[in-house]
């Protein structure tokens, strides 16, 4: 997550929509030295330039990190600078991001040995033994991932809170649209890739859903679905 004193925006961190490499593009006008971080873990910034939220995996003890909710950031700053500062995210279809998160879960989890081998990754989905196997494995996980939104990212009280939405189809369009609003200089080149490659290529998104799948999405996320416009995407 990003505060920008200097101009004025506050950025919330959704999950699997390029949001680290969206965070780290706006990052310089949040901090004093102006610099973009490299990726990977960052210290949480706070300056007279604004404040740039931690980012890595143990959020415990940190005040401002990635994924904070809008509601927790609202808490922490003034009312004044909620209300008047700019506040964007990032969003992706649903049918889209469902993937990506899962082929994350398994990336992330595989990369902790006791998870390789114990029940609960085989129950969730996340661990399975042949490549013809990562179809039902993602339709598995879907099933338990009931819990799996990022609604807190731009919603409080079941209201919607974000000024703007950058959709993850049209990022740079988006991302430019963001750098007029706050007369940012537009720089494409600037934009690192962070995180990709994970979900592999060689399968299109088609093949992952069956009917039941296809329900599940359309009635667990009916609401970013009505309110953002996306349906199925094939």
């Amino acid at each position: 997550m990003l505060v920008s004193h200097n101009k004025q925006f506050i950025y919330t961190k959704t999950m699997k929509t390029a949001s680290t490499s969206v965070e780290i593009y706006f990052e310089p006008s949040c901090r004093s030295d102006g610099q973009r971080s490299k990726g990977g873990i960052c210290e949480s910034r706070v300056s007279t330039a604004g404040i740039v939220g931690y980012r890595g995996p143990h959020i415990r003890g940190q005040r401002w990190y990635n994924h904070m909710p809008a509601w927790k950031i609202r808490r922490y700053l003034s009312d004044s600078v909620w209300h008047d500062y700019f506040k964007f995210c990032v969003i992706r279809n649903p049918f889209e991001k469902l993937v990506s998160a899962y082929h994350f879960y398994r990336w992330y989890f595989a990369r902790s040995r006791g998870w390789r081998r114990t029940n609960l990754a085989v129950r969730h989905g996340l661990l399975f033994r042949a490549r013809t196997d990562e179809v039902r494995g993602f339709r598995q996980w879907l099933a338990w991932a009931w819990w799996w939104n990022d609604r807190s990212q731009y919603m409080i009280d079941g209201k919607v809170c974000m000024d703007y939405f950058i959709r993850y189809e049209s990022l740079m369009e988006g991302v430019q649209t963001v750098c007029d609003r706050l007369d940012i200089p537009y720089q494409p080149e600037a934009m690192p890739s962070s995180k990709s490659g994970i979900t592999p290529k060689d399968r299109s998104l088609r093949e992952y859903y069956d009917q039941r799948s296809i329900a599940t999405v359309n009635r667990r996320w009916r609401f970013e679905l009505d309110y953002f416009g996306y349906d199925v995407p094939w």
